[in-house]
């Protein structure tokens, strides 16, 4: 079920009905904003097969195409974290892109475009997705601490599953004590990280560092890292744990 979007989701249903819906897409949101939900919605509109690569390398690209040449019906081809890819593989899409065959459509989903090749992007047609508002959210929970954290039903639905308070607790202490600590204990820090949903772990630390910005604990030094490495975090090979490492001892300098 796809909560909100609504104006992207008039908008498809219009340029579908018109047979307008262009052929390569590119649907920029955060993790857990819709933009797959989106996707199937647009296949479900068409009614077409929706077909997701399990792996988004140069072979599997050169497999989709070959593959998209003679298709009798219609099909979605969803390219979900487009910005994982590797240069050689947008490359290779390069040649569907320019030319998709009558019954094929693309879709990639990205967080940001700018970690796209330029010649992929000038391709597609962008949509960025809306902003969820605390009506929209509050359909899928009542829970104050989620509701205050989260800006969308993904993050929601993820953290449900977890244990938010002690994640809310964790960056409390790690903001507390980051500048009282030894460089050498900056390195436990991660032992108590789930890297498998970094994300959110740093979607929780962004919000504990806007309340502490708030009352005068932290200033906007230690702001600008947490920022400036969130976009580390997006490039291609980044190692998680030794970024996170680096980004704390910058915050323990700031």
């Amino acid at each position: 079920m796809l909560i909100g979007q609504d104006k992207l989701r008039a908008h498809f249903d219009k340029v579908i009905s018109s047979n307008s819906l262009p052929k390569f897409i590119i649907l920029i949101g955060q993790r857990g904003q819709g933009r797959g939900t989106l996707a199937m919605y647009i296949a479900k509109q068409l009614k077409a097969d929706l077909y997701v690569p399990q792996d988004k390398k140069v072979g599997d690209v050169r497999e989709m195409i070959a593959d998209a040449q003679a298709l009798p019906n219609p099909r979605v081809y969803l390219l979900s974290d487009s910005e994982d890819m590797t240069n050689q593989a947008q490359n290779a899409l390069l040649k569907l892109a320019e030319e998709p065959p009558k019954n094929v459509y693309i879709i990639m989903t990205v967080e940001t475009d700018y970690l796209m090749l330029p010649t992929i992007v000038s391709r597609a047609k962008t949509y960025r997705l809306d902003s969820y508002n605390q009506e929209q959210l509050k359909q899928e929970t009542d829970n104050e601490l989620l509701l205050t954290v989260c800006t969308n039903i993904g993050q929601i639905k993820r953290l449900k599953e977890q244990d938010i308070q002690g994640i809310y607790d964790l960056c409390t202490k790690i903001i507390v004590n980051i500048k009282r600590v030894s460089a050498a204990n900056v390195f436990n820090i991660t032992r108590h990280i789930d890297l498998d949903n970094l994300d959110l772990f740093l979607l929780v630390l962004t919000h504990v560092m806007g309340e502490n910005l708030q009352t005068g604990q932290i200033t906007n030094k230690e702001i600008n890292v947490l920022y400036n490495w969130k976009r580390v975090f997006l490039l291609k090979g980044a190692t998680k744990q030794n970024a996170l490492e680096m980004m704390f001892l910058e915050m323990r300098g700031a």
